[in-house]
């Protein structure tokens, strides 16, 4: 072919060159979904089609002699065509709604993995009853730890005990190794009063993922809750070894070490979490106080508190607080 369409056996060798990278993903998507490919896999290399196409189309015109319009008028339809659909199928992607709703639409018996974002969509948005819902159309499809594990979470957040322990339990029945499900049972568990339960599952949930900072929080913040502050900052220590900028375990770190008296290591957490969130208001108020009450400085608890007011000018609290001093 190189010996006589030149162009085409280019192009050919162009697509297959460019796609080749992308055979290594022959399966994605995890225990979810497994799928091979992807429509951006084929950006690149349809270049090399295109030059088929207009190899194809000389050759036609070298052998019928169309003359010079002919082939022009057909490739300036076949842009404007693909244009026109080019365009009308970026739409399908304007949030993240509309994707996978498209997906349901043209696959409604295996969308399983498009309900469960759905769900996961919502639950951010704060809509539970329809994260809830896409939940359960999603298991209707392929029962799945990962969904049973969103579905408790959603329950968990509408106080809903009894469905998240159930579906946190049907996780576990599915994939007894499902750190997510370990976890949420935890955090039910902890909300429940039951600690030693609660300590239990977040155990489990390290030892499956050692390096799971939310759980090492978590962890930290029952021990806490029983005043056993130094296996609390033993947990938060781990949590910032695993992620240095964590600014929730970094605060919680500082109101453990306030806690147990050890008020400068608590001033140096408290700064470090305001670098690290300087909109996140709890560490500023306790700081404040903690420079105020504990080292006399009249004037670096003024300064927070009037940093307070920038980020939020309604803060009673701060309001309070500058009035008093």
């Amino acid at each position: 072919l190189w010996s006589r369409q030149r162009l085409i056996a280019a192009g050919i060798f162009f697509y297959l060159l460019t796609v080749c990278p992308t055979l290594i993903n022959f399966a994605k998507g995890g225990d979810l979904d497994v799928y091979f490919a992807s429509d951006r896999y084929a950006y690149i290399p349809s270049i090399g089609i295109i030059m088929v196409i207009a190899g194809v189309a000389l050759w036609i015109d070298a052998k019928r002699h169309t003359g010079r319009f002919l082939p022009a008028g057909v490739g300036l339809l076949i842009v404007l065509t693909l244009s026109t659909l080019a365009y009308r199928q970026s739409l399908v992607w304007t949030d993240t709604r509309s994707l996978f709703e498209n997906v349901i639409k043209l696959y409604p018996a295996s969308s399983h993995v498009a309900h469960n974002n759905l769900g996961n969509m919502y639950r951010l948005e704060g809509d539970l009853p329809s994260a809830i819902t896409e939940y359960n159309l999603a298991l209707a499809i392929r029962p799945h730890a990962k969904t049973y594990t969103n579905l408790g979470a959603a329950y968990r957040k509408e106080k809903d005990v009894a469905s998240a322990l159930a579906a946190y339990s049907k996780a576990l029945e599915l994939d007894e190794k499902s750190t997510y499900a370990h976890f949420g049972l935890g955090i039910v568990y902890a909300q429940m009063g039951a600690l030693d339960k609660a300590e239990a599952q977040y155990q489990r949930a390290i030892a499956l993922d050692p390096t799971y900072e939310e759980v090492h929080v978590n962890l930290g913040a029952l021990y806490a809750a029983q005043e056993r502050y130094d296996d609390a900052v033993s947990e938060y220590r781990k949590a910032l070894a695993i992620n240095p900028y964590y600014p929730q375990a970094m605060y919680n770190l500082a109101v453990a070490y306030e806690a147990l008296g050890k008020t400068d290591d608590a001033i140096d957490a408290y700064r470090q979490t305001i670098s690290f969130d300087p909109t996140m208001l709890p560490p500023r108020i306790n700081l404040a106080l903690l420079l105020y009450n504990k080292k006399g400085d009249r004037q670096g608890a003024i300064d927070q508190f009037h940093a307070i007011l920038k980020i939020n000018p309604t803060s009673k609290t701060a309001q309070d607080a500058l009035r008093q001093m």
